[in-house]
């Protein structure tokens, strides 16, 4: 294994661990609930409540690492405007 795939192996299975992690997870959830609607919808958009965030002191670093879980559960990193999160499903046809 190289020193690279090493450094992604940790830092992904410590990322999993994160609370923020599930935040992805339910977000991935939301995104399958929505692909499941009669409708199609070009964007999905997602905005953080007080309630995803452990310390709202902290709502900067949470939301970085609600960035690093998405990137892992989606394959790519969705925009962020301020608390809001907006996916280009498009990107999951590249």
């Amino acid at each position: 294994m190289s020193f690279f795939s090493e450094i992604k192996t940790l830092f992904t299975a410590e990322i999993e661990k994160t609370p923020q992690y599930l935040i992805g997870l339910k977000i991935k959830n939301l995104i399958i609930q929505d692909i499941l609607t009669p409708t199609v919808n070009y964007n999905f958009t997602y905005t953080l409540v007080d309630e995803d965030f452990i310390d709202l002191n902290n709502k900067i670093y949470e939301t970085n690492i609600i960035k690093l879980s998405l990137k892992l559960i989606l394959g790519f990193e969705p925009e962020f405007f301020g608390d809001m999160i907006i996916i280009n499903m498009k990107l999951f046809l590249e």
